[in-house]
């Protein structure tokens, strides 16, 4: 056994035990206030996942803890058995090595200490999240997948502990597997997926944007009949109610959500003039023109993105047909975004934790898909992303890494 952490505090005699059949010990020989746990926790966890060795983890755990004013005494202590050089024992494995090294299942501390669980599909929507949260915390496997964590600014100089999962395939089904892994292995307080949609001509949403789910309809399952048109059950769910309150709020904290475009790159040009750039029914490449020319016209105004809150369409189909969508919007009006994977995520994340889709608009059903919009909407919904967690929408997790004594 190489290293022990005791969950505890006053556990000072418990440590020294144990020294003769452990490496490393650390442990507490009185009390400490929950937050300074839980800045040693992320300091000492983060450098062991960045392969720095026990003993140089332990120095990154107190200096978290270095502003507190605690006693030596309360502070987490770290116990070396005779022989042993904490400076060279690194418990991480390389990932660059070739061997085959055992993964470390799911610990009940790691478990605790995850306060955002963020899905991604693409590769391009993981990188994007990556790049707006730089402040690395290791990695974490679980019982089936691995786990980027990171810690994310909560406000009031809080931080959250996230953990970031990028998914193997595109579609609900693998979409349900990934989030039902993902609350198992570290029950969040909040499940997040966060990447690109299509969106439908609007006045109101366009390329770039950012929506934010209040309700999901799931356009599955579909019935056929001889001479009718298709019909399609769309079972609606809603978000949670504390969290749709977040959400309904953010339209009164301007101030506080701030620029969150300010670090987004040049937006790309839009055209639809030439041949073979719309598709789809006359009627609804009409529409578009029209939408296209509102957003992008030689007499409109320019404008950053911006974030909407409204219901979401999810379905494993991927929409490139505007027909398809007809029976769907006659079946729920409104529909800002589509995608293929929240409703797998809600289905999952119903009754265990709430659950939220942040969507960068990429396309608009009817227009020729374009690779930069995609990148660019990648980034918007990463940004947004960041500034949401500021707004602090779920407390901050307070069992981490040692308990009070009672």
């Amino acid at each position: 056994m190489k290293l022990v952490v005791l969950n505890a505090c006053y556990t000072e005699v418990q440590a020294q035990a144990l020294l003769t059949h452990v490496d490393c010990v650390v442990g507490i020989g009185g009390s400490i206030h929950d937050d300074a746990a839980r800045n040693f926790a992320i300091g000492f966890y983060g450098g062991l996942g960045e392969r720095e060795s026990v003993a140089t983890a332990y120095q990154q755990g107190r200096a978290a803890i270095s502003l507190e004013g605690l006693h030596d005494g309360d502070r987490p202590q770290l116990k070396v058995r005779h022989g042993v050089d904490a400076t060279q024992l690194i418990l991480a494995g390389d990932p660059r090595a070739n061997t085959t090294v055992e993964r470390t299942t799911a610990a009940p501390s790691h478990r605790s200490s995850v306060d955002i669980g963020i899905l991604t599909i693409r590769d391009d929507e993981f990188h994007a999240v990556l790049s707006v949260l730089p402040n690395r915390a290791g990695v974490f496997t679980g019982s089936k997948r691995e786990y980027t964590l990171r810690q994310a600014d909560a406000g009031n100089g809080e931080q959250y502990m996230v953990a970031v999962l990028r998914q193997a395939e595109q579609g609900g089904g693998e979409t349900l597997d990934a989030a039902r892994d993902l609350i198992d292995d570290l029950a969040p307080k909040l499940v997040l997926v966060v990447g690109i949609a299509g969106a439908l001509p609007s006045d109101d949403v366009k390329l770039g944007d950012v929506v934010l789910s209040t309700s999901l309809h799931e356009f599955t399952l579909d019935a056929s009949k001889t001479g009718q048109d298709t019909t399609y059950a769309a079972p609606a769910g809603r978000l949670n109610k504390a969290l749709a309150a977040v959400v309904a709020d953010l339209a009164f904290k301007k101030d506080d959500l701030g620029d969150w475009t300010s670090d987004l790159p040049p937006q790309p040009s839009v055209s639809w003039t030439r041949r073979g750039q719309l598709y789809g029914p006359a009627v609804w490449q009409r529409g578009l023109r029209a939408k296209l020319k509102h957003h992008y016209g030689e007499s409109s105004t320019p404008r950053m993105p911006v974030y909407v809150a409204g219901p979401i369409a999810s379905s494993d189909r991927l929409v490139r047909d505007p027909a398809l969508l007809f029976p769907w919007v006659a079946t729920a009006r409104n529909i800002l975004a589509i995608d293929m994977e929240s409703g797998g995520v809600f289905r999952a994340a119903r009754e265990r934790c709430p659950m939220l889709a942040i969507r960068g608009i990429s396309e608009i059903v009817g227009l020729k898909r374009a690779d930069a919009w995609t990148k660019y909407a990648c980034a918007s919904a990463a940004a947004f992303t960041r500034t949401f967690l500021r707004m602090r929408p779920v407390p901050i997790g307070l069992s981490l890494m040692m308990e009070r004594p009672q």
